[in-house]
């Protein structure tokens, strides 16, 4: 499935048209307007891939950049970053960073980024990194968009690319596959010890008979530690285990698909397993507490730099709401 960088600035009244921003000073613009009235992002024009270095090995990229265009950009260099771009859950580049997706060698995704370049609530244009305002990147990389509207992110593109050349393919599971990509489906990840990962597999796929919901597909890659987000998975190995649902239709459906993610999401736990914070939506208070210790930390540096709620999204909602 195919997603842009849309974001929603407070909640808008549900007729209204997405602003489309092109350029940094639409971006800026944009959330200065929304300190005073609700608005809808359209970020799907960032696209562009601004800068590459070719004797450092960088590159920058707008977020709503896709890794086929970045792979187009550094030709045959790329090449090796389309098989891992096909198993990361986000197409574009900034949605992989709001949520630190596991990189080709399975350390974070945040390993590999340079700096970013994000619009604040204020309507400043901040580039942070590790040594500029290090504590707002760290909570950037997998912040799941609620610091700021991500305008462009520089990567080590080589290092990424010779890590994708070096990366072994993940185990893919195939189980009700039949149509899957055209029916439409969802997914989540959970972390396990690797060794339990067979374990879970068959809990899930129970789980999954008991409550009829088709899982589609079962995809299984191991990863590295390296620990730099606020809200990051990287403190240990863990196995990925990203699970493909099928999508439901209707209210009812939804509701009993976020049942299941919560049922698996308590499986792990039981394997002695976690769950990545992007998941962290569909998960109950009592997972969110068991699981990401770090959140409440988080959320409380979001209304000190946001101090407005102005930024928002579906994840921060839902997720301020089960803490409560």
């Amino acid at each position: 499935m195919l997603e842009t960088l849309h974001h929603r600035l407070t909640e808008p009244p549900r007729a209204a048209t997405p602003l489309r921003v092109r350029s940094a000073d639409d971006l800026r613009r944009a959330l200065r307007e929304a300190r005073g009235r609700p608005v809808a992002l359209d970020t799907s024009g960032l696209n562009r891939v601004l800068h590459a270095d070719e004797d450092g090995g960088r590159i920058e990229v707008q977020g709503a950049a896709t890794w086929r265009d970045l792979a187009a950009r550094l030709g045959a260099r790329g090449a090796p970053l389309l098989p891992w771009a096909r198993d990361t859950l986000p197409d574009t580049v900034g949605d992989a960073i709001d949520r630190d997706v596991p990189a080709p060698d399975g350390r974070p995704l945040a390993a590999y980024v340079e700096s970013v370049a994000l619009a604040t609530v204020d309507g400043a244009l901040r580039r942070v990194d590790r040594s500029r305002d290090a504590r707002l990147f760290h909570h950037v990389v997998g912040g799941q968009g609620v610091f700021g509207m991500l305008y462009s992110v520089t990567l080590r593109a080589d290092a990424l690319s010779r890590a994708a050349a070096q990366a072994q393919a993940p185990c893919v599971l195939a189980l009700d596959a039949a149509g899957w990509e055209d029916a439409g489906s969802a997914a989540i990840d959970v972390l396990v010890p690797p060794q339990h990962a067979e374990e879970f597999i068959r809990a899930a796929r129970a789980l999954a008979t008991g409550q009829r919901v088709a899982l589609h597909r079962v995809v299984v890659r191991r990863l590295q530690p390296h620990a730099e987000a606020v809200l990051g998975w990287g403190d240990r190995r863990w196995a990925r285990v990203a699970l493909h649902l099928a999508d439901p239709p209707g209210r009812s459906g939804r509701a009993q698909a976020a049942a299941f993610q919560r049922s698996l999401l308590e499986a792990a736990i039981a394997q002695g397993g976690t769950f990545p914070a992007s998941a962290a939506a569909v998960a109950s208070r009592a997972q969110l507490e068991a699981c990401l210790p770090a959140l409440r930390g988080f959320i409380a540096e979001k209304r000190r730099y946001d101090p407005g709620g102005h930024l928002q999204n579906d994840w921060y909602r839902r997720v301020t709401e089960s803490l409560r």
